[in-house]
Order: structure tokens, then C-alpha cells, then sequence
């Protein structure tokens, strides 16, 4: 997570099992970073409902993307593109074809914003 005063602790999210989890965390401890696992009931939580939790943190503007991090443009799968973008702005609450498409970082987002602006369980 990136704060003001620059990268602060990686959060996790373990609800994928020990394996995923076991991998973030040696790459985290390679690093000397000392991750966290995100909060159980939030991890558990819909992606629906975690957008709408945050929402309005996004729409007060209490949220900024660093210019760095909003024209960073990468290749992944042949694609050239800010994946950022491309991702969180055509998510849409109760979108039936959402799982279709990826949207790792819209779930990065959401956690970013919960943990960040919410209260210690992230809302």
C-alpha cells in the first residue's frame, strides 16, 4: 500500500489458502516487509459490496492515483495498456458479465481504499 509518506505494509489476501498466501508472504519477508493478511470478513466480502463501501471515499475525492501509477502503461497477454484503468474505471456494481473480465486491480483498489480510509476491520 502506498501512503503519503511512500510504501507502507503489504496486506494479503489469504482466502485463496496457505499456498498463494505462503508465496506472497516469502516474497514479502525477501523484501523485509512485514505483511499483513486482510481482514477475514472483508476478504469474504463481494466485490459489489466492497465497491459500494468505498464509493464514497472515491467520489468525495479522498482517493488520488499518483501520476505514476495512472500512466504507467505495461504488455501482459499481448495487451499494451494501463491495466489500472482498463480495470477499476468499467467495473460496475451488479454486472452480470463481470466475472468474464479480469479485475484483480479493482479488488486492489477497494482494499486500498478500505484499509486505508475505513476503520480497523476496513469498513
Amino acid at each position: 500500500m502506498i501512503g503519503l509518506a511512500g510504501a507502507q505494509v503489504p496486506w494479503l489476501d489469504d482466502r485463496y489458502g496457505a499456498v498463494g498466501v505462503s508465496i506472497d508472504d516469502q516474497q514479502a519477508r525477501g523484501r523485509g516487509w512485514q505483511a499483513h493478511a486482510i481482514n477475514t470478513a472483508l476478504a469474504s466480502t463481494g466485490k459489489d459490496e466492497r465497491a459500494f463501501n468505498v464509493s464514497g471515499y472515491h467520489f468525495r475525492g479522498l482517493c488520488k492515483i499518483a501520476d505514476a501509477a495512472f500512466n504507467k502503461v505495461t504488455t501482459y497477454n499481448r495487451r499494451t495498456l494501463d491495466h489500472f484503468t482498463e480495470e477499476v474505471n468499467p467495473f460496475r456494481i451488479a454486472d452480470k458479465d463481470a466475472s468474464k473480465r479480469e479485475d484483480d486491480l479493482t479488488d486492489a483498489y477497494t482494499y486500498g481504499l478500505s484499509i486505508s480510509l475505513g476503520n480497523q476491520d476496513g469498513w
